[in-house]
């Protein structure tokens, strides 16, 4: 099936990925991407011909109401990833684009701005609700896409988390979320483009840089927050998020070839 989209960004699945005991994740059943807002009407039939079960929007509250996901023949989930992060959905009050946030931004802004993706990383993994929500549709064995605004920090946690459940290693979900990078190349210099011809600051085009990056660090923050505290993605799921060991073992023995 042909995933390349021009309308929706860093459309992608989880299909192929490596377990650490050698097997593969089967393909058509974990799609990931950046919003659905600007999806044209030829790539929304391209989206409804994977037949994907549920959309999960991980975008906050002001998002979605700025830029709302079209309507398909998917059931429709709107579950915040950071979801009682302090402040995480204030980001977005009182502007009406990314761009906006980066323009004028100084050094303390953009310290901050750095510190909020990174905090956001380490808790993710703990919004439960969100977690147990995105896991337990699992049990359906029917495709699902999850999306936040570009398919990178709050998507890219929980694809981590997913891709672990299913029995994935720390080099292969890494390499998963730094995949990003490639795929963001081109669209990375249009931006910056697009920032030196608004006249950003220094520290504005640094933040919307790396704000446009996949970052391992921001990835180590993600992983070793589940695993400082358990031993086993298992004992994560089961005494953190409430998954039982047979749906773990029903995953693995469905989704995994």
């Amino acid at each position: 099936m042909d995933l390349e989209f021009k309308t929706i960004t860093h459309f992608r699945e989880l299909g192929g990925m490596k377990t650490k005991d050698g097997k593969t994740i089967r393909h058509g059943f974990f799609y990931r991407c950046g919003e659905l807002a600007g999806a044209s009407e030829e790539e929304k039939e391209k989206i409804a011909s994977l037949n994907i079960a549920t959309v999960f929007d991980l975008r906050g509250r002001q998002e979605v109401l700025y830029r709302p996901d079209f309507e398909g023949d998917f059931h429709y989930v709107h579950i915040p990833a950071n979801e009682g992060l302090q402040r995480s959905d204030k980001l977005f009050v009182n502007v009406r684009s990314f761009m906006d946030l980066f323009t004028g931004m100084n050094e303390g802004r953009y310290n901050y701005h750095m510190h909020h993706f990174a905090l956001g990383y380490f808790n993710m993994p703990y919004n439960r609700n969100c977690v147990a929500t995105v896991l337990n549709s699992l049990d359906e064995h029917r495709p699902i896409l999850l999306h936040c605004y570009a398919g990178k920090d709050r998507t890219g946690v929980l694809c981590m988390i997913i891709a672990a459940a299913l029995g994935c290693g720390y080099e292969e979900c890494k390499a998963n979320y730094m995949f990003h990078n490639t795929l963001m190349e081109e669209e990375r210099r249009e931006y910056m483009q697009e920032l030196e011809r608004r006249g950003s600051t220094e520290w504005g085009a640094r933040a919307f840089d790396m704000t446009n990056t996949a970052v391992e660090s921001w990835f180590d923050c993600a992983w070793y927050s589940i695993f400082n505290s358990y031993r086993t993605i298992d004992e994560y799921l089961m005494e953190e998020i409430g998954i039982s060991r047979e749906q773990i073992e029903d995953w693995r023995k469905f989704y995994l070839e």
